[in-house]
């Protein structure tokens, strides 16, 4: 998993939206979509917040 992917999912695993992240790692809101997307496929994750919790099982990312 990438850099910005990881940053993505601990933006998210903070409750915030995407136009929240998106402004956090001044991304349009298309490429916080992609690159949350992308984390979620890499992990085999359902949605956003499987990917989260699939993340900090695997120690990918920590809060």
């Amino acid at each position: 998993m990438s850099g910005p992917e990881r940053d993505a999912l601990i933006w998210a695993s903070m409750g915030k939206s995407v136009p929240e992240i998106s402004e956090e790692m001044h991304l349009p809101d298309q490429d916080t979509i992609f690159l949350l997307e992308s984390a979620r496929h890499k992990l085999g994750a359902a949605n956003w917040t499987h990917a989260v919790v699939l993340a900090l099982r695997r120690k990918l990312i920590a809060i």
